[in-house]
């Protein structure tokens, strides 16, 4: 879902000091990646907002990144020593021209910030 700059500003809302966005009736607590992974801020370049609608056992949440640059179908290894305690991390790939880049975790970062799927 991307957002322009003043339709972010109406369209985000908080619960509780909490952010949502309310995707077709469905409320979607959101999750700032680069809060998780513990990334500096970046200077607002004024594009609005990019949110990742990702689903953890059938529970939804709105992960906002940076930018999405495009899709790649991939083979997932699995991670080794330090970074397999990670939560944020399910494994890593070799992109197309070399370059190594870390798969997230979903349900990792869900966890790490305090969302968790309802019980059925």
């Amino acid at each position: 879902v991307h957002l322009d700059e003043e339709a972010a500003r109406t369209a985000l809302e908080h619960v509780r000091g909490a952010p949502i966005y309310r995707l077709r009736g469905e409320v979607l607590p959101l999750v700032c990646l680069r809060e998780v992974l513990r990334l500096p801020d970046e200077p607002d370049a004024g594009a609005g907002v990019d949110i990742v609608v990702v689903s953890v056992g059938g529970f939804r949440y709105g992960l906002v990144v940076d930018v999405i640059e495009d899709t790649e179908e991939i083979v997932v290894k699995p991670l080794q020593g330090a970074l397999e305690r990670l939560g944020a991390y399910a494994g890593a790939t070799v992109l197309g021209d070399g370059r190594i880049a870390l798969i997230l975790e979903v349900a990792g970062i869900a966890a790490m910030r305090g969302i968790d799927a309802p019980a059925k």
